[in-house]
């Protein structure tokens, strides 16, 4: 039969760490170190300058670097060389293409493959090669590519034709290509900002006097969404929109230079400010993230995972934050009392958890029941500083 035993020992220490522990779990999870994954090209990567992640729907996640793609196989990263037909470069774009593949601009060129290897895919309209600038998809499959002269085209199995740009007060010129995970299509022209909705170019932000360039721009799919922008400075800082609101400056937050930002699935968002700030939006509040996370120095670009984790690409390598890791459970008793102190934690070999307390035992079953042992024997328990199975 196994017995517990209940002893007496003097471990402060573990005090600290159970104590240091239950406050680090109420905590913003950008701030838990121990969630942080850090990759380098010590780690597979082509460079430590990553710019972009993207996830194809078989589950690959690749990175753009500034030395090129590469992939990744749960353990280590495969970069593609010039021998598998891409530009070792900084990428412009790197669209999903079905399930495995994808269309990546490099080099004012558009190229489509995979793990196996990349073809140079040609743009050719009106009598000659088009450079590309950059890339982005639609929902019907056509692919609009940005060719740099301020005009669109559309490209699917080879075909290219022209694509139409908002030409609203004359001001037909594009001035870039943006996409978000949400899988909207943004472009912005000198009379405004502009997103793809129902076969049309739909105006969002109208231009004031000096026309808007996007800095970052962010979907959850549900009809919100944020956006910065690089110019004009007076615009500078975070703007947002929802389904029941228009596109607007956000009053509360700094109207400073924002270098990234996401939005996840389930409305939780991050923004990343040129100063180092960080601000976290967790059940639709904003907060400053104090102490900014080190991962995020210096940072590239920010994106959720449909889980919630978070990709930071930065001058230094490429960094995971596992949020949807349940390493650590908050449990709280509801006291600020000296009754809330924890003294000593076992696990026993049925899973359970024994936490000695100042006034008894408490445990936690693995089907989620709690008892308390306040006496035994009639004996009252007091400090309990060390439990052994």
């Amino acid at each position: 039969m196994r017995r517990l035993c209940i002893v007496r020992l003097g471990l402060a220490s573990l005090l600290v760490l159970a104590l240091a522990s239950a406050t680090a779990a109420q905590d913003d999870p950008l701030t838990e170190s121990w969630r942080w994954v850090h990759f380098t090209t010590a780690s597979g990567l082509p460079s430590n300058r990553v710019f972009n992640i993207i996830e194809t729907p078989d589950g690959t996640v690749w990175a753009a670097t500034q030395a090129g793609l590469a992939w990744f196989d749960g353990y280590s990263w495969h970069a593609v060389r010039k021998s598998g037909g891409l530009p070792e470069t900084k990428l412009d774009a790197v669209v999903p293409d079905g399930d495995e593949e994808l269309f990546v601009v490099a080099d004012t060129r558009l190229y489509r493959g995979g793990k196996e290897g990349f073809q140079r895919v040609p743009v050719a309209h009106g009598n000659r090669e088009q450079p590309v600038a950059g890339a982005a998809r639609l929902d019907d499959g056509r692919l609009i590519l940005l060719p740099g002269n301020g005009t669109l085209l559309t490209w699917r199995d080879g075909a290219v034709t022209p694509f139409e740009i908002p030409s609203q007060t004359g001001a037909a010129r594009s001035l870039g290509l943006w996409s978000t995970s949400g899988r909207g299509v943004w472009t912005c022209t000198l009379a405004g900002v502009y997103r793809w909705e129902q076969n049309r170019w739909a105006l969002k932000v109208r231009t004031a006097r000096i026309p808007f360039v996007i800095q970052a721009v962010a979907e959850d799919g549900r009809e919100n969404g944020l956006i910065s922008f690089s110019s004009p400075v007076a615009d500078r800082g975070l703007w947002s929109w929802a389904a029941d609101r228009p596109v607007g400056p956000d009053t509360g937050m700094p109207r400073e230079f924002i270098e990234s930002l996401d939005v996840a699935p389930r409305g939780d968002a991050i923004a990343v400010y040129e100063s180092g700030a960080v601000w976290s939006r967790r059940s639709g509040r904003w907060s400053p993230v104090e102490p900014p996370p080190a991962e995020l120095r210096s940072v590239l670009f920010v994106k959720f995972r449909e889980n919630g984790d978070l990709w930071a690409g930065s001058e230094t390598g490429l960094h995971l934050l596992r949020r949807s890791s349940e390493r650590w459970t908050y449990w709280d008793r509801g006291t600020r009392d000296a009754r809330a102190r924890v003294n000593e934690i076992l696990r026993t070999r049925d899973g359970s958890i024994w936490i000695g307390r100042e006034e008894g035992v408490e445990i936690h079953r693995p089907n989620g029941r709690v008892e308390e042992i306040n006496s035994v024997l009639g004996t009252p328990l007091r400090v309990i500083t060390g439990l052994a199975e």
